[in-house]
């Protein structure tokens, strides 16, 4: 469906010469959700914006649908790039166009008639679940609301393949959701390929089949999301995921918490796994193995596929022989440990 092949992309000024693709190379195949998470600055919106020559990469291939863009002229590049939807993180919407022409915008470009610009707003009105809103105009939408419009207007020429630069950033949890349930269920309704890019490791959780991750222009890593995150490979993939589950202590915890043990204190620890469907079982083990009295006072599991990853703060009161003999059973059983503090018995 979609192949970069050896994609690079250097941006110069009178003071400086910034390479933001460095021999990018990635193949996604039709019907498929494939993100590319990244820092700021990483190259990931300049990676996007190449496969529909938004920006023109200075060498490699961009092969769409069989065709390769770079080959074409302006004329024909016009015709391929209808195959390509694009939505943005801001909307791109036009202020004085009501939703259903913002929606129509396209098809008016390209010459469509009346009659079947009607029909096809109609029916991505209703796909996108914004049927009561066709008179409205974006500054009476919420967020949530522009970007259902938005990802309309990308359908409306019928692509084969859907563009999102960071298309949840700017809304809420909630609303974030709602969007990428909204991109799941019509790329399985439409067959449609669907290329995303993110700094956040939950979109890619929720929605994407593979994953591929950007650095400094590189493409360090890439493949199915559960094989990524079950082993990944490069430190900035491992801050990802371990940003993607971060956990605090309990405010009541944190106030109280000392670096020294007193006397009857309990100790605090931050457990982190992946792939340990019994992990609950682990920690019941660990309470008959050394007689210790285990509290868990905060977790967040998250999946990937089949693959469970998550973090974890217990309370532990025992001994220090017993910390110990709990630390490297921990360990045994392929959790990573931290000794975070100590807390009072009364706490």
């Amino acid at each position: 469906m979609i192949e970069l092949k050896n994609i690079s992309k250097t941006f110069r000024s009178s003071k400086k010469k910034t390479i933001a693709l460095n021999q990018v190379s990635l193949k996604i195949n039709q019907g498929k959700i494939f993100g590319i998470i990244g820092k700021s600055g990483a190259g990931k919106s300049t990676l996007i914006r190449c496969v529909n020559l938004l920006e023109r990469p200075d060498e490699g291939e961009v092969w769409v649908d069989n065709v390769n863009l770079l080959d074409l002229s302006e004329a024909k590049l016009t015709l391929e790039r209808r195959k390509i939807g694009m939505i943005f993180q801001h909307f791109n919407l036009l202020s004085s166009r009501t939703v259903e022409d913002n929606i129509a915008l396209p098809l008016e470009l390209i010459g469509t008639s009346k009659r079947e610009i009607k029909s096809r707003v109609d029916e991505l009105l209703h796909l996108v679940g914004i049927g009561d809103k066709a008179k409205e105009y974006p500054a009476n939408l919420s967020g949530g609301q522009k970007q259902r419009v938005a990802i309309a207007r990308a359908l409306a020429s019928n692509p084969t393949l859907l563009l999102c630069d960071e298309a949840t950033s700017a809304l809420d949890p909630a609303t974030t959701k709602s969007i990428l349930n909204l991109l799941k269920e019509i790329n399985q309704k439409l067959n449609l390929t669907i290329l995303l890019i993110t700094h956040e490791m939950e979109v890619i959780n929720r929605i994407c089949d593979e994953v591929g991750v950007i650095d400094d222009g590189i493409l360090v890593e890439h493949g199915s999301v559960e094989d990524v995150f079950t082993n990944p490979k490069e430190d900035i993939t491992k801050e990802f995921i371990t940003n993607s589950l971060d956990l605090s202590l309990p405010t009541f915890f944190e106030k109280n918490i000392s670096a020294s043990k007193q006397e009857n204190a309990a100790t605090i620890y931050k457990l982190s796994f992946t792939n340990l469907p019994h992990y609950n079982s682990i920690i019941e083990e660990v309470k008959g193995l050394f007689s210790s009295e285990i509290e868990l006072i905060n977790s967040r599991i998250e999946y990937a596929g089949s693959v469970n990853y998550g973090t974890l703060f217990i309370k532990v009161q025992a001994n220090e022989q017993n910390n110990r003999a709990i630390e490297n059973h921990f360990t045994a059983q392929t959790f990573n440990i931290k000794k975070v503090g100590y807390v009072g018995n009364s706490n």
